[in-house]
């Protein structure tokens, strides 16, 4: 087999004349001398290296306005990742469904199967997503969609779920766990295999890639909230929601809220006070111990464990119903806190802001937690 001949050849024999014509032109002129210069220069500037590394993203402002529900099962041959992500209202109104579509999953044979939901279609996939399972949409919130991507088992089980999880949890602004935390963060799945597991939690969905695609994890992409109008506040009761009351601190400028987010100010020093209603159906808001350890993190602080909770919260009377308080105080920022589980709804009240500006809001913080009505 006879081997084509190198494009340099070619083009070496295509320079020789031009080179010829070039020295003849060059013989006929005065030739310049050619001095060298060394000149001294500042030393490039070294980029920073883009990874894991660096500065820790600023923690995302307010609550968590999604969640995700997942399940990672172990089949023959392959690993296949089951991730259901939205906003938490239209999560917990599939709960119910996604739950059972994730319990029903049989991953033996070269690709699970799984029973739909009534109501839910199947739409094939491509590339590495077997399919997109999508369930109707709830009133006024968007559908549920579920993907199924099926990756080859790589290494240790247990590696392979940390490393997945943490991709998500990337995605969805959250820090990455360790090994010894994460069995905390997984339920079983399916009663006769182990390598099978459930996954819930929430946060601020900046998008993605698949699981298993090697990406970096982006910083939470914070919402860019309208100006507050410019109306000079009042101390009276005001009411952001018909189900929530409360007698207003002078100098709170209030802000517009929304449909969990049911009352919102900025204090005359700068904090930022919220009252916020999620549903209890997702565990990751029911739970004390989950928030406060994400309040935590906002200000820097490491997390604690639950008899640390007890020691450092308080019970707090909210509409005469027991909640729990939580005053926690970061190198920079602070952040007092109010939760209170009623009925199928869990309630958050939050004031956030600098050291010195949280802690002269401290007391009209506590004194309009005693004012709140439902």
């Amino acid at each position: 087999m006879s081997r084509p001949v190198p494009q340099t050849t070619a083009i070496g024999y295509a320079i020789v004349p031009c080179v010829l014509i070039t020295l003849s032109l060059v013989g006929c002129t005065k030739v310049e001398e050619i001095r060298t210069y060394r000149v001294a220069t500042a030393p490039a500037a070294t980029p920073a290296p883009q990874g894991f590394g660096g500065a820790k993203p600023a923690a995302p402002v307010g609550e968590p306005t999604d969640r995700m529900l997942a399940a990672i099962v172990a089949g023959q041959d392959q690993v296949w990742f089951f991730k259901a992500v939205g906003p938490i209202e239209a999560i917990s109104t599939r709960q119910t469904d996604l739950i059972g579509l994730l319990q029903s999953i049989d991953p033996q044979g070269p690709q699970p199967s799984w029973k739909l939901p009534p109501g839910w279609t199947e739409q094939p996939g491509n590339g590495m997503r077997l399919a997109t399972l999508q369930g109707p949409a709830a009133e006024g919130l968007p559908p549920v969609e579920v993907s199924v991507i099926g990756l080859p088992k790589v290494g240790d089980w247990r590696a392979q779920v940390l490393d997945n999880l943490n991709r998500w949890r990337g995605q969805m602004g959250q820090p990455p766990l360790e090994s010894a935390t994460l069995d905390a963060q997984l339920k079983p799945l399916l009663a006769d295999r182990k390598e099978a597991v459930l996954i819930d939690f929430v946060g601020w969905f900046a998008g993605g890639m698949m699981p298993g695609t090697p990406v970096q994890p982006s910083p939470p992409q914070q919402s860019q909230q309208a100006a507050p109008p410019a109306d000079t506040p009042t101390p009276g009761n005001l009411s952001a929601a018909p189900e929530l009351t409360f007698d207003t601190p002078l100098g709170w400028v209030v802000k517009p809220a929304s449909a969990m987010r049911k009352a919102s100010f900025t204090t005359a020093a700068g904090s930022e006070v919220t009252a916020f209603v999620f549903s209890a159906a997702a565990e990751a808001m029911a739970d004390p111990l989950q928030n406060v350890n994400r309040w935590r993190s906002e200000v820097g602080l490491e997390p604690i464990t639950a008899p640390e909770l007890d020691q450092s919260s308080e019970t707090y009377k909210l509409a005469g119903e027991d909640g729990t308080y939580v005053e926690l105080v970061g190198a920079t920022e602070t952040t007092y806190a109010a939760m209170l589980r009623r009925g199928p709804s869990v309630w958050f009240f939050k004031l956030r802001g600098p050291g010195e500006a949280a802690a002269s809001d401290r007391e009209a913080f506590r004194t309009w937690l005693t004012s709140v009505r439902f």
